[in-house]
């Protein structure tokens, strides 16, 4: 297999990537952000022309705001990348080795350093036993290119190089 391409990135490629490690950082802020809010809303709704409880159900709905703001930021971080990971990488797959590099980077591993791989829509992921998460975009890939590099991460399952991940359901 001699598999070769460069393909830069996009920001919306990365958003699909890390929407659940967004997700997760967000959810603390989030759901007490939503029911303080609803609460405010209910107490203003309800006060008519107390002038205390309006205030009070006004504080709600600020804290609510704050922590919906800090939520944002939480996701925004988790989800925005630096310019380089954007920058054209590319990518040389062969039966020994995978290789990718950009104008700053390059590392090369043998499919063997893979403990762990998933097929998704849009990627390959892979996975050292040292936790780095190293992925391979689907959409510069031929029909052929993409079937072959299945057949090969699907023999290296078999040959128990490497194991299937588990979709993180949160």
């Amino acid at each position: 297999m001699h598999i070769e391409f460069t393909h830069a990135r996009s920001q919306e490629y990365f958003h699909r990537r890390f929407a659940g490690a967004g997700s997760k950082v967000a959810r603390p802020f989030a759901i007490p952000a939503a029911i303080l809010g609803v609460l405010g809303w209910l107490v203003c709704c309800a006060a008519g022309s107390v002038r205390s409880e309006l205030a009070a159900g006004g504080v709600l709905i600020a804290v609510a705001a704050a922590l919906a703001g800090v939520a944002f930021l939480r996701w925004r971080q988790e989800v925005v990348v630096p310019a380089d990971w954007r920058e054209p990488r590319t990518y040389v797959l062969t039966d020994e080795s995978f290789t990718s590099w950009t104008a700053k980077t390059s590392a090369k591993l043998a499919w063997s350093a893979f403990t762990w791989l998933r097929q998704e829509d849009d990627a390959y992921l892979l996975r050292t036993i040292a936790g780095r998460t190293w992925d391979i975009p689907r959409e510069p890939l031929t029909a052929e290119q993409d079937a072959v590099l299945a057949g090969f991460l699907a023999e290296l399952l078999a040959a128990g190089s490497a194991a299937p991940a588990e979709r993180d359901r949160s």
